[in-house]
């Protein structure tokens, strides 16, 4: 919203396709993130190919990583890739918190344990991204660093 910028959420796309189409099982409930992801790649291609700026936001699994490095290949674009990582604990203890809560598609895999999550996280590398890298801890993050993250952000926008 702070920077006026259209912003796809793979979530929000995934939970739209469930309240939709609905699920029964967990292929079908990953067959709706291809679906989203499918989406995403085709949203990016149109807008930047209109020359827009555009925010798209997931945890991208490798492959989803690797084909849209394929896109931006074809694309005249710079990208900022933020990775956001925390201490491992607190990322957990917050995931238990917000897990009740949490829209049905986002709970195909059932409660994750603590080393399952542990190991979930560390399949995200910060070696694996698209453009320009910056890393963002969010073991703790107050509005003081929200507005240093968006002053980078509008930062690398305008260099664009």
């Amino acid at each position: 919203k702070n920077l006026n910028i259209l912003t796809i959420n793979k979530d929000d796309l995934k939970e739209m396709l469930g309240d939709t189409i609905g699920f029964t099982n967990r292929q079908e409930n990953l067959k709706l993130s291809e679906a989203s992801f499918a989406f995403i790649k085709m949203i990016t291609e149109k807008e930047i190919s209109l020359g827009h700026d555009l925010i798209i936001e997931s945890n991208f699994k490798s492959k989803e990583l690797d084909q849209l490095k394929r896109l931006i290949d074809t694309l005249d674009c710079k990208v900022l890739t933020l990775f956001h990582q925390g201490d491992v604990d607190v990322l957990h203890e917050r995931y238990l918190k917000r897990n009740p809560s949490r829209h049905e598609v986002h709970k195909a895999t059932g409660l994750i344990s603590y080393d399952d999550f542990k190991r979930y996280i560390s399949d995200y590398k910060k070696d694996n991204y698209i453009g320009q890298l910056k890393i963002v801890d969010t073991t703790v993050f107050k509005e003081e660093d929200y507005q240093n993250l968006l002053s980078y952000v509008k930062d690398f926008i305008n260099q664009s």
